[in-house]
């Protein structure tokens, strides 16, 4: 694009942040689900967090006026540990038990300072571990730590039963698979 063009983009997006900013977008959250993904919108508001969009089974909080146009996820620090786990009968082709999608992240000093856990197949819409992420957020890695989190999971997650699984067995393979992956993050949770 030719810079002749610059300005021109510069005063539509400025005109149309001005817009957006008097309906009450803020520019500034607390990000979505799993990777703090953020859906862009077209009409009504610019943007919704991931964790603002499910309402319910098969219902998103989209307008009748609005798009979901792009999902942005922003790129994690480098030392961030991401993590994927799909529980189900078969590796592929079969439908989910239980999915998790995980993102860690120490500080230097050792310290958790990012966690985001994210569960699926467990309700009808996606689910956060909020209680498990503040039971790591500025906790030393060890094994009381990732107990902890995995208790704050009861508080956290109310599985559903339905054909693929039984409350119960979501709930514990859940906790697993915490574990796995608190474990993959850092070693140390695994020890005292």
């Amino acid at each position: 694009m030719s810079r002749a063009w610059l300005p021109i983009v510069i005063a539509v997006s400025t005109l149309l942040l001005t817009a957006h900013l008097r309906r009450g977008w803020i520019p500034h959250d607390e990000g979505g689900l799993g990777e703090s993904a953020e859906w862009v919108l077209e009409g009504g508001l610019p943007h919704r967090d991931f964790d603002e969009l499910y309402t319910g089974y098969r219902t998103l909080a989209v307008e009748p006026d609005e798009l979901i146009t792009a999902v942005t996820v922003p790129i994690p620090d480098r030392a961030a540990v991401p993590f994927f786990r799909k529980v189900g009968t078969r590796r592929a082709q079969s439908i989910s038990k239980m999915v998790f999608c995980g993102l860690l992240e120490a500080e230097s000093a050792g310290r958790v300072m990012l966690a985001r856990l994210a569960f699926g197949s467990m309700a009808p819409v996606p689910l956060l571990a909020a209680g498990a992420e503040a039971a790591l957020i500025g906790a030393i890695p060890s094994r009381r730590t990732a107990s902890a989190a995995r208790a704050a999971l009861a508080s956290d997650l109310s599985p559903i039963d339905d054909i693929r699984s039984e409350r119960d067995y979501r709930l514990a393979v859940a906790g697993n698979v915490l574990e796995q992956f608190l474990r993959a993050a850092d070693s140390r949770f695994a020890r005292g």
